[in-house]
């Protein structure tokens, strides 16, 4: 295989999202030879493979739908020994794996997430630089996951659990739109911190700040929910 694409960009995906892979090969293949036998997972979540379809006579890209059903990595592979053959009968060297060059991430389905806390909100105005989100998870807590909504379009900010940033999730928007942000490293429950920089940016970029009395970024206040 030439390339192996996913639609996500990247970015961490829930589990029980379907995410469909472009497949590349350097020639046309005989597509009768190339079905979901011959893909599987390099990582580490269970997955199920769907629909494998050529894009179209002779092109050699196919589009493979994988559906991860559990939280770990994704990325996908030709599996060792697929018989995979050329529009002629050459047979693709799979002595070893064929493996995408890019891992992602797989979180927990948010319709299988059991919430242990929503009563932390604090408000503020864009002036503010960093504000801290405090609540206490509980002991049964093992995911930290955050959302972030915005009044202010074009907003840009972050969120940091002990100096640890969080990771936006796949399709999170940034400004108006509510960003939904969880921890890629361990968390054990209990009290937490959050520190979410919310500092507006102007058209150039650049941070904003108020100061005399002046409106900058227009001063619309913003909301933050965890």
């Amino acid at each position: 295989a030439g390339d192996i694409v996913d639609d996500q960009g990247g970015a961490a995906v829930p589990a029980d999202t379907l995410v469909t892979y472009t497949v590349t090969f350097s020639e046309d293949m005989d597509a009768s030879t190339v079905s979901a036998a011959d893909f599987g997972n390099a990582g580490s979540a269970i997955v199920s493979i769907g629909t494998v379809t050529e894009t179209g006579p002779g092109t050699g890209v196919f589009e493979v739908q994988v559906t991860p059903l559990r939280t770990g990595t994704l990325q996908l592979q030709v599996n060792t020994g697929a018989d995979l053959r050329d529009a002629v009968g050459n047979a693709l060297d799979t002595t070893s794996t064929i493996a995408d060059n890019t891992t992602l991430t797989v979180i927990a389905s948010l319709s299988t997430l059991a919430v242990v806390n929503t009563g932390s909100k604090i408000s503020t105005v864009a002036g503010t630089k960093v504000v801290t989100l405090s609540f206490d998870a509980g002991a049964a807590a093992d995911k930290l996951i955050v959302q972030v909504s915005s009044e202010k379009s074009g907003e840009a900010f972050t969120v940091t659990y002990q100096g640890a940033a969080l990771t936006p999730v796949a399709g999170t928007a940034l400004g108006r739109n509510q960003g939904v942000f969880y921890l890629d490293t361990p968390y054990t429950g209990g009290a937490a911190d959050l520190t979410v920089d919310m500092m507006g940016k102007d058209a150039d970029g650049q941070r904003c700040e108020c100061r005399g009395g002046h409106k900058c970024c227009g001063q619309q206040r913003e909301h933050y929910a965890g």
